[in-house]
């Protein structure tokens, strides 16, 4: 995110941002159109995957912030 928000300024973080913001709404809104037995099935995998996004992200900003390393680079994705 530093990288991106390096070349392009803050608005990009806005832009990301919204886009994940819409995404969600979309695959939401998708998937309570469907039928109601896709509807029991899907909304509870829905409610764990937006919080599993929402936990890694904040242990991530938390581990920027306090310990300049990213759980990423933790991980071995990216490189230290």
């Amino acid at each position: 995110m530093a990288l991106v928000m390096a070349e392009f300024g803050v608005w990009a973080l806005f832009a990301l941002k919204l886009v994940f913001v819409l995404t969600v709404h979309w695959i939401y809104k998708g998937a309570f159109s469907s039928s109601e037995k896709q509807k029991t099935d899907l909304w509870p995998m829905m409610k764990g995957l937006i919080t599993f996004v929402g936990v890694f992200l904040v242990i991530n900003n938390l581990l920027v912030i306090w310990g300049s390393f990213s759980l990423l680079q933790l991980l071995g994705i990216v490189p230290l």
